[in-house]
C-alpha cells in the first residue's frame, strides 16, 4: 500500500469525520493505493502508525489536531517514512508552522504530492514532539479545558479554563539546569520547542526554527496576578520578549526540576512529572509542508 490516512473523527468537533468523504473525492482519480483508518480512542493513532510501518506503507497522512499528529509521530519516529498533515483540529498550530492550505481539499493534495523536508523533534521522558512542550499556566489551562468540556461547548470551555486558572493558578518553584549550571526560578510559564506558535496562535517562541538543531526556550517568571491578562496581547504578536520577566534561550538540552508534579503539555497532549529532561533530536522526521 502506498498511503494511509489516519483520521481522528472527533477532532475539531467532528471536522475529522467530515474530512473522510473529501479524501475519497480527491483520491478517486489518482493511481495510488490507499486506505483510511479511523481512531476510536485516545492514543490509538500511535498503534495505527506502527501498523502502517509494519505493512511497509510509504507515506502516512495524519488528519486531526496537533494531538493526533503527535501520536502519529510517536508511532513512526526513527523510521524512514514520510508524514503528511491535513489539519482538522481546533488550534492547528503545526499547520500554521508548515504553512498548510486552509482549504481541506488543497491540504489533502499537498499531503499527497508535496515534497518532504527533514525537521527536528523534541524528546522528553521517551516521548517525542514536533512543536512545543510547556509547563505552567498554559499547561494548566489546556488540562482544565478538557474538564470544562463536560460543562461548556467549544471556545467556552477554553474561556472557562482561563478564568479559573487566572484566579487559582499558583506559580511553580523550579531549578533549571543548563550546561551543568543551575538557576532557580518561580515560573509562570516555561516553554521549550522547535515551533513558534502554540495555543491556537500564541507566538511564544518567535525566533524558533524547526530544522536548526536547537531548541528555543521561553521562561516567564511569576508576576502579580493582575498583570497576567496584560501579557496575553503581547504573546499573540510575539512581543512578550520586551518584558523584563521574560527570558529567551537557544540550546540543545535543558533540565527542569519542580517542587511538585506539574502538568506538561506536549503538542496538546497532557502528561505529568516533576523532573523533565528535554533534548533535541536533529532531522528526525520527514514531513510535508510549504
Amino acid at each position: 500500500m502506498d498511503l494511509v490516512f489516519i483520521v481522528n473523527p472527533i477532532a475539531g468537533n467532528g471536522k475529522g469525520k467530515k474530512t473522510i468523504p473529501k479524501i475519497h473525492e480527491v483520491m478517486k482519480d489518482k493511481d495510488i493505493s490507499y486506505n483510511v483508518w479511523e481512531t476510536r480512542k485516545k492514543g490509538e493513532a500511535i498503534s495505527l502508525a506502527k501498523k502502517a510501518v509494519s505493512e511497509n506503507v510509504k507515506k502516512i497522512v495524519a488528519v486531526g489536531g496537533d494531538g493526533t499528529i503527535n501520536e502519529v509521530v510517536n508511532g513512526i519516529v526513527g523510521i524512514n517514512i514520510i508524514l503528511g498533515v491535513v489539519p482538522a483540529g481546533s488550534g492547528n498550530d503545526l499547520a500554521r508552522l508548515l504553512k498548510l492550505p486552509p482549504n481541506t481539499e488543497d491540504a489533502i493534495e499537498l499531503a499527497i504530492s508535496g515534497l518532504p523536508r527533514p525537521i527536528d523533534l523534541g524528546k522528553v521522558f521517551d516521548r517525542y514532539y514536533i512543536n512545543i512542550a510547556s509547563i505552567g499556566l498554559d499547561a494548566e489551562i489546556a488540562a482544565y479545558t478538557e474538564i470544562s468540556k463536560k460543562y461548556f461547548s467549544g471556545k467556552w470551555a477554553y474561556i472557562a479554563s482561563i478564568i479559573r486558572n487566572l484566579f487559582f493558578y499558583k506559580p511553580i518553584n523550579s531549578v533549571i539546569k543548563i550546561d551543568g549550571k543551575e538557576m532557580e526560578r518561580k515560573i509562570l510559564l516555561f516553554a521549550v520547542g522547535n515551533g513558534k506558535y502554540y495555543g491556537g496562535g500564541f507566538k511564544i517562541l518567535p525566533e524558533a526554527i524547526m530544522d536548526d538543531g536547537y531548541f528555543d526556550v521561553c521562561i516567564v517568571s511569576h508576576i502579580p496576578r493582575w498583570k497576567i491578562p496584560l501579557v496575553f496581547p503581547s504573546l499573540i504578536k510575539g512581543e512578550h520578549t520586551k518584558h523584563d520577566f521574560v527570558e529567551l534561550l537557544k540550546l540543545k538540552k535543558i533540565e527542569i526540576k519542580t517542587n511538585k508534579n506539574v502538568k506538561v503539555n506536549l503538542d496538546g497532549e497532557i502528561n505529568q512529572d516533576s523532573k523533565l529532561e528535554f533534548e533535541i533530536v536533529p532531522k528526525a522526521l520527514n514531513i510535508i509542508g510549504n
